[in-house]
Parts: structure tokens; sequence; C-alpha cells
């Protein structure tokens, strides 16, 4: 069985480019990396590969209701904001929409009582995703079942290269 740091170690990748996304201020990407990691998580529990592609929504909310979701952005609305930035849709929620800001902005989960439109800090959902993965660490870790399961995915869905890249030869 994996532990807590091997299962780090296989997501190292993702809190890595979290990190290059925030210090470079690449905030679209941050925004997908961000909104992608409930799929990738929720996906890797999964027994059947049909399972993660009839299920997506479901799953996806039941991740985020687990681990991230909050009183004022819900599962249904991390679904919403998913499908409004991947798919260019406006998917009903509680909200009108969804306006993504860098840090420093005017502040994060503010509702715009003109639009309602919910103002989201990119950064602090970047921190509240990654927070929630290690809750799901420890919970994957009292679920054997799921653990085992997870195990046998990560190599189909999480990338890790160990070997350092080869240079060619300058000549």
């Amino acid at each position: 069985m994996m532990s807590k740091g091997q299962l780090r170690f296989s997501f190292k990748v993702y809190a890595e480019e979290v990190g290059r996304c925030k210090k470079s201020g690449c905030y679209w990407s941050l925004l997908h990396l961000v909104l992608v990691l409930p799929e990738v998580c929720s996906a890797l529990e999964m027994e059947r590969a049909e399972e993660r592609e009839n299920e997506t929504e479901e799953r996806y909310k039941n991740w985020c209701r687990k681990y991230v979701a909050t009183e004022d952005f819900n599962e249904g609305d991390w679904w919403a904001a998913r499908r409004n930035i991947f798919h260019e849709r406006l998917t009903p929620s509680r909200y009108s929409g969804f306006v993504f800001s860098p840090p420093g902005g005017p502040g994060h989960k503010l509702l715009d009582p003109a639009t309602n439109k919910l103002r989201l800090d990119v950064w602090s959902l970047a921190d509240q995703v990654l927070a929630g993965v290690e809750r799901w660490f420890d919970a994957l870790l009292e679920d054997p079942k799921a653990l085992t399961c997870v195990e046998r995915k990560i190599p189909e869905l999480v990338w890790i290269d160990l070997a350092p890249p080869e240079r060619p030869n300058a000549s």
C-alpha cells in the first residue's frame, strides 16, 4: 500500500506546476490546472475506464463536496466553473457566472449583487485545491479498496518521469 509520502510524490508534478504558475503569473494556466485536479483525483478511484467517462459530473461534484466545497462555492459551483472554462458553456448555478482574478484583486469569493457573478481569486482556489488533495490522500489511507484502485491507476493518469532529460550534444 502507498504511503502519504508516495501519494505526494505521485502528484508532485501537479503541485510543482501550481507553484510555477503562481511564481510566473500564469494565472489562466493555473485556473485550468486547479479545475482539472478534482477530475484527475476522482477518475483515479474508478475501477473501469468506462465508468470514468460516463459519470464525470457526478464524480467531480462528489470529490469537490468531500474535499474542497464551501458554503459560498459548493460542488455545483465547482462544476459550473469547470464547464464554463473548459467547454465555454455557462452551466446553471446559483450564480450568473464567475470572474476569475489574479491575486491582489478586490478579493476572493465576493459576490457582485448587480450581476450575481462570483469573483474568485485563482491563487486562493489553487491553495484550496491543494489542501483538498491532501485531505483526499488522508481519506485514501483510511480506505484500502480506494487506495488499491488509485495505486493501480496512477501510472495511467499521472505523468511521472524520474529520468533527467537527455541533452543533445552541442557541436
